[in-house]
């Protein structure tokens, strides 16, 4: 090992005492922040990180790394010195490892010159310096690889010029394969040979991500290297070599390392394919992806194609968002493990996929304006995601995918919103309609076991007898079809002891029931379908015939099995004659966002039923519903279904610009109390609270004049994240929500009590007012405009009930009740009295804080489009769902921290400040190592004459 260091010294030496290491450092760092600045034009993509300095070093590195390695041996073959070298008693891998680290020495200082640019951008805005040091990792790590093949290339060639072509040549032809234009065009075969470029490796290490198959990739490249120079350098003191026995062992020396790197490229070839000890080191953990996207994919039992169409020339302000997805959808195709294939072009540069966008998936591009120092300009380009599974897909555009801040027309931020939620979401959408499309049968694994509890013919009505017979047939047809999918079997419950029975009630809630009104016999009619351990009961019908019980089979199992796309009952007051100027009068983007991930089902006031297919009833400002309807709600509850309501005793009118509130009739009210739900006649006010623009009265000496004024308005409750918290299995991913003109809810009975949960309240600074006056009076009330000289206490504004539940018509009176029977009976169904499983009635005590009107003001308060509403109501559907995936990704931070706000001066200032300080760093590098070399060689510890070199080879 002291050889080694005394050769590694001696090189070390030789290089930074001579003024050509002044120019080398010095020429190299002015060109990476030539690159920074000029060429990757850091200020021109608005993005407050250091990514563009790393991008470029691979490729300039090839030719730092060949500069520094083209004299390493054939300066000692000019010399004359090779000889006395291999002829020494100095083995051979001493000589190697020594200039080796002396090259990476000398590497890794100027790649560290190169910190001068991170320190001067630390001073105008925040970085992460996790990823910085992540940069020169992997820039240290390529510079080491590229020197082991260039002291390879050194040493075949006897001048220095040829060896510096090869190398550059070679090298040049790794870093290429890893190119993603290049590895694009060739095809299937690019996807491989970006494995062995260094560049693909690098990238991803640079980012932030350490996968121990990276840095193997960079320890087994160079060890190969430098095990192939090793060999070279072998046959080369064989030809020294006088003595047979001294050839023999440098050939068997030879054999053993050409052994040792055909066992290196394999552990290579098994170690590129896996993924494991991948650590992310950035600040927010921008590129680990959640387990809840993980389990998406895994649910996809086809490819998952996510294609970005992203233009070259695009908008300044999204340029910056494009390799952040970039970035991310990698990640997608790290853990998908072959099932997500990822590709990026811009369509521009390949016209038959354009094509194909354009008419296959509606991808147009979009023309952006903007305005330079020199010129406004428009320019039409792509800003686009597809998820594709087989003939089912969708499409992002780039409204789907980032988030717009105005403050004012100068002063406009664009950003992420969250890209995560959003390709995770898509994914979703995509397999659960493609599944959809499919059968149950190619879906599942496991058999599928269709049971039917029947009584005996003799029992039976002749109807029932027939359906039987009808059921039997086609189920038996079905398992003699696919033996291996479907399995039938009767069983009569009537022949069985009383524990069957039994067990039957407490696991299926199964028991003899009437059919004829006429006739009091009970009668055993039930048919049950299971998976595994999932058991679903199958609605009959009368009238059902064999493609009715296929279907109805069908869609049963998946929704007990959670496969498939989901559907919501829909019911708005907008469908029920709502007022015109009434604010729950339009719910378009409600339903536009409802519709991105689930069938819609709408239902009118003339429903007395809800379909099976129905998942979960969404209630948004219903209004006069009819008995019939209640009865249909009532019966899903019943059923197990989760019922969503948004209702209060007020809604708010804007008639001639003027707010007032108007009675509001749902017809639940009696429906509520008997599930221990009441809704004062009150308005919740929170000094806590959201702006909002409010006409004004403002007097003028006798004449009064109104205005538009953005105020602190108190009906709207500003519900932040110390008060959600405490429910984060339904509020995950809200770090705010508004809930608008909202009464007080108050739980009564003692089963409600002990059942019930508040996800929504306002703040200890809040209260309650019976008053009619909803616009602020700020003659009356200087400060805020409303009396807040009341006593002020939380008001719960959201609340979920859980079941049991007892039906609302088990109380009716008996005549009631069996006239109801007699029109249920026709259609073939039965009224249940009880809920059997434990569903979920959610409510929230507003009519319009989802409206269209309301929302649209939010959003022009804060000058940006206001979702938190419709993502509460998502959190809703998918927690009643019990699909909790996307609640876990929705809150996530942003992808983009932007540049703090600059002067052309400052810009200016910044870039030859580091030009000047770049340099200076240089010069006191080699001024340092002069004086520190000079001062060796004063006292005689690294010699550089022909003695000194007897004495190496001792």
């Amino acid at each position: 090992m002291r050889r080694a260091y005394a050769i590694c010294e001696k090189e070390l030496n030789l290089f930074l005492r001579s003024s050509s290491c002044l120019i080398f450092f010095g020429t190299f760092l002015g060109v990476i922040i030539f690159n920074f600045f000029w060429i990757e034009q850091f200020f021109s993509r608005n993005i407050m990180d250091v990514r563009p300095l790393f991008e470029s070093m691979p490729l300039y590195l090839i030719f730092l790394s060949s500069a520094i390695t083209m004299k390493m041996w054939t300066e000692e073959r000019r010399s004359g010195t090779i000889e006395l070298l291999l002829t020494s008693s100095t083995a051979n891998f001493w000589l190697i490892i020594g200039k080796f680290f002396a090259c990476t020495f000398v590497s890794s200082i100027a790649i560290a010159t190169t910190i001068i640019v991170p320190l001067l951008l630390s001073f105008i805005g925040h970085l992460d310096w996790f990823v910085i040091l992540c940069g020169y990792l992997a820039s240290v790590l390529v510079g080491m690889s590229y020197i082991a093949f260039g002291l390879w290339a050194s040493i075949l060639f006897k001048r220095q010029i040829t060896s510096l072509l090869f190398s550059l040549t070679v090298l040049a032809s790794f870093y290429a394969v890893g190119v993603d234009s290049i590895n694009t065009l060739l095809g299937q075969a690019g996807s491989y040979l970006a494995m062995i470029s260094p560049l693909t490796h690098f990238t991803s290490i640079s980012r932030g991500v350490i996968d121990i198959a990276d840095l193997l990739y960079y320890l087994i490249f160079t060890i190969v290297f430098l095990q192939i120079t090793f060999i070279a350098l072998n046959k080369s003191q064989y030809r020294f070599a006088k003595l047979k026995w001294r050839q023999k062992i440098f050939a068997e020396s030879n054999q053993i390392g050409f052994l040792i790197v055909l066992n290196l490229l394999a552990s290579f070839a098994i170690t590129s394919s896996l993924a494991f000890f991948r650590f992310d080191l950035t600040e927010d953990k921008y590129y680990s992806l959640s387990d809840a996207s993980r389990n998406y994919i895994k649910k996809a039992n086809r490819p998952i194609l996510v294609r970005g169409y992203f233009s070259e020339v695009t908008h300044p302000l999204l340029a910056p968002l494009v390799p952040r997805i970039e970035d991310l959808l990698e990640e997608y195709k790290i853990i998908g493990d072959g099932k997500v294939i990822v590709e990026f072009f811009d369509p521009i540069n390949f016209p038959e996929l354009e094509r194909e966008a354009n008419e296959k998936y509606s991808i147009n591009p979009t023309p952006f304006q903007f305005a330079d120092r020199y010129q406004a300009s428009v320019v039409n380009s792509y800003f686009n995601l597809l998820i594709k599974i087989e003939n089912q897909y969708e499409v992002l555009s780039f409204e789907d995918l980032i988030q717009v801040k105005a403050m004012s027309e100068d002063d406009i931020s664009v950003y992420l919103r969250n890209p995560e939620y959003d390709i995770s979401k898509a994914i979703r959408n995509v397999i659960e309609r493609h599944q959809s499309s499919k059968n149950i049968a190619e879906l599942v694994d496991k058999p599928i076991m269709v049971t039917g509890y029947f009584s005996e013919d003799a029992s039976l009505p002749n109807q029932l007898k027939d359906l039987k017979m009808r059921m039997i047939d086609f189920f038996l047809n079905k398992s003699k079809d696919d033996d291996k999918k479907y399995e039938f079997k009767i069983i009569d419950p009537g022949k069985e002891d009383e524990s069957f029975k039994q067990e039957l009630f407490s696991r299926y809630g199964y028991q003899p029931l009437i059919y004829d009104p006429t006739n009091p016999s009970r009668v055993w009619f039930y048919l049950s379908a299971s998976v595994g351990d999932k058991h679903v009961d199958i609605p009959l019908s009368l009238k059902m015939i064999d493609k009715d019980i296929d279907r109805i089979v069908d869609e049963v199992l998946k929704k007990r099995l959670n496969i498939g796309q989901k559907t919501i009952g829909l019911i708005t007051g907008s469908n029920m004659d709502s007022e015109l100027n009434s604010l729950s009068s339009q719910f378009f983007q409600l339903r536009s966002r409802l519709e991105e991930s689930y069938l819609i089902s709408e239902l009118d006031n003339s429903s007395s039923t809800v379909e099976d297919a129905v998942d979960v009833l969404l209630l948004v400002a219903p209004k006069k519903l009819s008995s019939d309807m209640i009865f249909a709600i009532d019966q899903f509850l019943m059923k197990g279904g989760g019922v969503i309501i948004f209702t209060a005793p007020f809604d708010i009118s804007s008639e001639d610009d003027n707010l007032s509130i108007i009675p509001y009739e749902s017809g639940l009210k009696n429906w509520l109390l008997h599930n221990g739900i009441e809704i004062k006649e009150a308005l919740v006010l929170d000094k806590k609270n959201s702006a909002f623009p409010v006409p004004v009265d403002r007097d003028l000496g006798g004449y009064t004049i109104r205005e538009t004024r953005l105020i602190d308005y108190p009906f709207f409750v500003d519900i932040r994240q110390d008060v959600l918290e405490s429910s984060q299995d339904i509020n995950q991913g809200l770090d705010q929500a508004t809930i608008t003109w909202a009464s007080p809810i108050i739980i009564s009975g003692t089963n409600t009590e002990d059942d019930s949960r508040f996800f929504l309240s306002s703040s200890n600074q809040s209260w309650i007012s019976k008053s009619k006056s909803i616009q602020p009076d700020f003659q009356k009330y200087p400060d805020s405009g409303f009396d807040t000289q009341i006593k002020k206490e939380p008001s719960n504004m959201g609340v979920i009930v859980s079941g049991p539940f007892k039906s609302y018509f088990n109380k009716l009176p008996e005549q009631d009740r069996r006239d109801l029977e007699k029109k249920i009976a026709s259609d073939d169904k039965k009224i249940l009295l009880s809920s059997n499983l434990n569903p979920h009635l959610t409510i929230i005590s507003s009519n319009n804080f989802v409206s269209d009107p309301v929302v649209n003001l939010l959003s022009s308060s804060i000058g940006s489009r206001y979702t938190k509403s419709l993502d509460l109501i998502e959190n809703l559907i998918d927690w009643n769902l019990t699909d909790i995936d996307l609640l876990k990704i929705r809150g996530r931070n942003q992808f983009v921290e932007t540049l703090p706000s600059l002067s052309i001066d400052s810009m200016i200032y910044v870039e030859f400040a580091t030009y000047g300080l770049g340099l200076l760093l240089v010069f006191l590098i080699w001024f340092i190592a002069r004086i520190f070399y000079d001062r060796k060689f004063s006292k005689n510890i690294l010699g550089l004459s022909e003695p000194s070199k007897e004495k190496i080879g001792e």
